[in-house]
């Protein structure tokens, strides 16, 4: 199969292909399916980000780590408008604990791939503590949820429609932060904090108004 061979076929046959492929959590196919050229790529990745947090390369990160790395840059690049396509806005769920362990594994244990990650234009996620060396992880996931809620929100508002990630999870989801996240998401389902405590009034109050879908924490 190349990308003449996919021309010779519907696209609304190849759209049921990715959804086969995506239901059986085959991400190798999808991404084969994504090289073969721009408009299958346009079928198959929105299929292979959506799944995204379920591929082995985001959950045994000690054994995939540059797979995974390398998706969040995606992800993260594409919600400056620095990518392709839009891969945030295809994804379901905004795993920020899977991103906090990433770049725990970077600080200490990989400094190429470290600088691979921060290189331009996520430059500006270098956030350090006061004046010394040390990244500070929490302030760089605040950021990235800032770009990546704002970005996907804005998209949602340009075309019309809602945006897709239902589920949010992170070590480090601050109160004063997190109504303005839930207020993005409005196919937000489901919500996963280490620290209840940050669940106050105000987060009720954005869940209410902004997620009619939302049932679990």
């Amino acid at each position: 199969m190349d990308g003449r061979t996919s021309l010779s076929f519907p696209h609304e046959i190849w759209w049921l292909v990715a959804q086969e492929l995506a239901s059986r959590r085959d991400f190798g196919g999808l991404f084969l399916c994504a090289r073969l050229g721009k408009s299958m790529a346009r079928l198959a990745l929105p299929e292979l980000y959506a799944i995204h947090d379920l591929s082995p390369a985001i959950n045994a990160h000690i054994l995939h780590i540059e797979t995974s790395v390398c998706l969040w840059r995606s992800i993260i690049a594409s919600s400056l408008g620095k990518t392709l396509f839009p891969y945030c806005c295809w994804i379901k769920a905004l795993r920020l604990g899977n991103l906090y362990t990433q770049l725990e594994d970077l600080a200490r244990d990989n400094p190429k791939l470290k600088a691979r990650f921060f290189s331009p234009p996520l430059d500006r996620l270098q956030i350090r503590r006061g004046r010394g060396r040390a990244l500070d992880l929490e302030a760089i996931i605040v950021e990235v949820a800032n770009m990546v809620t704002d970005c996907i929100r804005t998209s949602a508002d340009q075309e019309d429609k809602r945006v897709g990630i239902t589920t949010l999870e992170g070590f480090y989801l601050p109160t004063a932060n997190l109504p303005n996240w839930v207020s993005s998401l409005s196919r937000l389902v489901s919500l996963s904090v280490r620290d209840g405590s940050v669940l106050n009034s105000d987060v009720a109050c954005a869940l209410r108004a902004n997620c009619p879908a939302f049932r679990e924490v």
